[in-house]
């Protein structure tokens, strides 16, 4: 499934995140473990020159889209596929430069501590 906001997609960063966007959401729906996550990571990180708030737009077409917000001046974009109810998955994250536009610390960690 492809997400809405990919249909918009504009800039290089536009495209690499939005594949990024749909190939997380099959990985993560498929029950992918830690080195596939990683390799994932890998496969499309760094980004360059992406605008952050085209680049929550785009994320916020996953289904396992947690949250964005700043931290300090960069804008971090998170995923989940656990819950809060038990079911344990993964945390996705990194976070994007205003600056230049530029990815930074691409993350992968097991969610088997609830942040709630």
């Amino acid at each position: 499934m492809t997400p809405p906001a990919v249909a918009s997609v504009q800039s290089p960063c536009d495209r690499t995140l939005a594949g990024f966007v749909v190939r997380l959401d099959q990985a993560l729906g498929a029950g992918a473990g830690l080195d596939a996550l990683q390799t994932l990571l890998h496969e499309f990180f760094p980004m360059s020159g992406c605008d952050p708030q085209r680049a929550v737009s785009i994320a916020r077409g996953s289904k396992y889209f947690s949250h964005a917000g700043p931290n300090g001046t960069s804008t971090v974009i998170a995923f989940n596929n656990g819950s809060k109810f038990g079911r344990r998955g993964f945390w996705i994250s990194f976070g994007l430069r205003p600056e230049t536009g530029d990815s930074y610390l691409p993350a992968v960690r097991p969610n088997s501590i609830s942040p709630w």
